[in-house]
C-alpha cells in the first residue's frame, strides 16, 4: 500500500487578517495541508526568529496576506526596523529554492487601494507596507479583491502544486507498538490551558493507536472535562455531560506529531468574552515527544480553526501537555499553575 504524502503550509499574516486567515485554514485544511503559522505556537527558544525560520523550512507551500497594515514592527539591530511578517518573507524568498517550497503572495484589496492613493495620505504603518510591496517587484504578487476570491486562488494553487508533485511532502513510518517516548494502546492523562483565558483548565484522557483510515498515521481518542478539586486537594475530571469528545490524526516525524482534531462539545459556554458552541469544530495539533518524560510525555499547542459556515464562532488556542498518570498531572499544576488551582478552590 503507498505511504500518504502529506504538506504543510506556512501562513505568514498579521494577526489582524482575521477573516481572511480563517479563509485560508479553511482551504488548506479542505486539502488535508496542515496550516503553520507563528500564533498557533509557543516559541520556545531564546532565539525567536531561528524557531521561525525551522517551521518555515519544513513547510512545503509558503503563503504571504499582505494588506496596508504590518502587525508588530521590531527594531532591528542593523537600526532598521520591520514587522513579524516581513522577516518571515524575506527568509522563505531567500530559502524557498533549496527547501524546495512553493511560495504564493496575496495582495488584499486594502493594500491595492493605498498602492494608488498619494503616499502623503497615508499614515506610516501603510507607507511601510507599501514600500515593502514594492520591494517584491519581480515576485508573481496574486491582487484579490475579496475574500471569496482568495479562497478561489488559494485553492487552485494548492490543487495544482499537490497534483503536479512540485512540492516534496513527507512520509514516516513506525513500530506499530507506538514510537519512541510514546506508547500505544495505553491511556494517558491531558491537561489544557489557554493564555488568551487565564482561568481555563481542562483535563481528561487520552488514547494512540495506528491509524486505521490513513497509512502510517497516528490516531488518537480522547475526551475533555472541566477540572475541579477533590475532597483529598488533587485536580479530578468534573464528569457529567459537559465534555468534548475528540478524535485526531497525527502525521509522525522525528518526535513531532502534527495533525488536525475533530471535536464534539456537548453544552455551550462562555468564557468572559468569549463564546464556545456546541457541536462539531475542527482545529491544529503540534505536540513534541518530550525529553523531560520524568515530567510529562507530550507538550505542545492547540489552535481551533473556524469553518466558513460559522464565522462568529470564537476560536480558542493554547497548550497541551499530556502524563503518564494522574499523579504526574497534579504534580505539574502545582508547579505550573497555583493560581488555577486557588481558582478552583474559590469555586
Amino acid at each position: 500500500m503507498p505511504s500518504k504524502k502529506l504538506h504543510t503550509a506556512f501562513v505568514s499574516c498579521p494577526t489582524e487578517l482575521r477573516e481572511e486567515r480563517r479563509a485560508v485554514l479553511d482551504v488548506l485544511l479542505s486539502f488535508d495541508a496542515f496550516p503553520i503559522s507563528t500564533e498557533f505556537f509557543t516559541i520556545q527558544s531564546k532565539d525567536g526568529f531561528r524557531d521561525i525560520e525551522q517551521l518555515i523550512d519544513d513547510s512545503d507551500y509558503f503563503i504571504l496576506l499582505l494588506s496596508d497594515r504590518s502587525g508588530s514592527v521590531l527594531d532591528l539591530p542593523d537600526g532598521t526596523c520591520a514587522s513579524w511578517t516581513e522577516l518571515e518573507a524575506r527568509y522563505a524568498f531567500a530559502h524557498a529554492e533549496e527547501n524546495g517550497q512553493k511560495i504564493i503572495v496575496f495582495q488584499l484589496p486594502q493594500l491595492t487601494a493605498a498602492l494608488s492613493a498619494d503616499p502623503a495620505t497615508l499614515d506610516a504603518q501603510t507607507r511601510r507596507q507599501v514600500a515593502f510591496a514594492n520591494s517584491l517587484a519581480g515576485n508573481t504578487v496574486n491582487a484579490v479583491g475579496s475574500v471569496t476570491e482568495l479562497r478561489t486562488r488559494l485553492a487552485t494553487f494548492i490543487e495544482g502544486a499537490k497534483s503536479s508533485g512540485a512540492t516534496p511532502g513527507w512520509i514516516r513510518g513506525f513500530s506499530r507498538e507506538g514510537v519512541p517516548g510514546l506508547a500505544f494502546g495505553k491511556t494517558y492523562h491531558h491537561v489544557h490551558l489557554s493564555q488568551s483565558l487565564p482561568d481555563y483548565l481542562r483535563i481528561g484522557t487520552i488514547r494512540f493507536s495506528c491509524s486505521t483510515t490513513a497509512p502510517r498515521m497516528i490516531h488518537a481518542d480522547a475526551v475533555n472535562y472541566k477540572a475541579a478539586l477533590g475532597e483529598d486537594g488533587r485536580v479530578v475530571p468534573r464528569l457529567g455531560r459537559n465534555k468534548t469528545e475528540w478524535t485526531a490524526e497525527y502525521a509522525y516525524d522525528a518526535g513531532r506529531l502534527t495533525g488536525i482534531y475533530e471535536a464534539h462539545k456537548r453544552i455551550a459556554e462562555t468564557f468572559g468574552d468569549f463564546s464556545i458552541s456546541a457541536g462539531h469544530r475542527r482545529g491544529i495539533h503540534d505536540f513534541r515527544v518530550s525529553s523531560h518524560q520524568d515530567r510529562y510525555v507530550l507538550d505542545g499547542s492547540f489552535a481551533d480553526a473556524i469553518s466558513r459556515d460559522n464565522l462568529k464562532q470564537s476560536c480558542k488556542s493554547g497548550e497541551v501537555y499530556v502524563f503518564e498518570t494522574e499523579d504526574a498531572l497534579n504534580r505539574f499544576l502545582a508547579s505550573e499553575c497555583p493560581d488555577l488551582l486557588e481558582t478552583l478552590k474559590e469555586a
